[in-house]
């Protein structure tokens, strides 16, 4: 196993080196994957890490965005504020991602509210794949971030 362990690390270190991102392998590597996969398709520029709330801007429109990645069948909501972009992409096991909800956060905000959804602990909410994509399915074509061209 070292030698897969030393090939992990060799990766990440790469990936740090291009997309000035920790990738570290405590957890919170799909996301820094997710964030740099959609830097790469979408028309973003990424935020230094750490930045409060939001993970990037889309160029031209500076509006803000917060990116959520999984390679499992749920996404997370922040609790205690309302992105006003929210990006959540689901990242195969091929290494594509699949936009499944691309649009203003306070579509989600609102679903919350009329459903009187609890939230985990004050910190999260947690949804399902499919009622992300319902809900990106309501969002207008000129209300999305724009892909790379």
């Amino acid at each position: 196993m070292k030698e897969e362990i030393i090939g992990l690390l060799n990766i990440t270190t790469s990936l740090r080196e291009k997309y000035k991102r920790n990738f570290t392998l405590d957890g919170k590597l799909i996301g820094d994957i997710g964030e740099a996969l959609a830097r790469e398709i979408y028309n973003i520029e990424l935020h230094p890490e750490n930045t409060k709330d939001y993970d990037a801007f889309e160029i031209g429109s500076n509006k803000q965005i917060q990116i959520k990645s999984t390679m499992k069948g749920y996404f997370t909501f922040p609790f205690d504020h309302t992105p006003e972009f929210y990006l959540a992409i689901k990242i195969t096991d091929t290494g594509n991602i699949e936009s499944i909800y691309n649009g203003p956060g306070h579509i989600i905000r609102k679903y919350i509210t009329d459903n009187k959804l609890k939230a985990y602990r004050n910190s999260y909410y947690s949804f399902t794949l499919n009622v992300i994509k319902q809900l990106n399915e309501g969002v207008m074509e000129e209300d999305k971030i724009k892909m790379r061209k």
